[in-house]
């Protein structure tokens, strides 16, 4: 594992509903332009995107590596999900701000009459 980096990431939230459909799950977040100390960052490789059950992401699995500001976790089950991105330059910046959602079991079909 990569040493902290000494800037910070926001995650941005999903949009005004936090539960949905058992589905794909959009992330976005905004590229840092500064470190704590208020100097530059170097140049930002890409993002690692983090999923887990718990609100303090203690039980993280890693999603997958991007290089864009977006990620789409696809397929998503019901329960609630927490989601963190960290940055990487040379080093991996701590966890951004944890982000929840919740996705709700599907509704059963209605049985079809033949």
């Amino acid at each position: 594992m990569l040493k902290a980096a000494a800037y910070s990431l926001a995650l941005t939230q999903f949009g005004a509903l936090s539960i949905c459909s058992a589905d794909d799950i959009p992330l976005s977040w905004t590229a840092p332009t500064q470190n704590i100390d208020n100097t530059p960052i170097s140049t930002i490789c890409c993002y690692n995107v983090y999923r887990g059950t718990r609100s303090d992401m203690s039980d993280r699995v890693f999603l997958k590596q991007v290089t864009g500001l977006t990620y789409t976790d696809p397929a998503v089950k019901a329960g609630t999900w927490y989601y963190a991105v960290t940055a990487v330059t040379s080093l991996e910046s701590d966890l951004s701000n944890i982000v929840q959602k919740v996705v709700a079991q599907p509704k059963p079909q209605a049985p079809v009459l033949k």
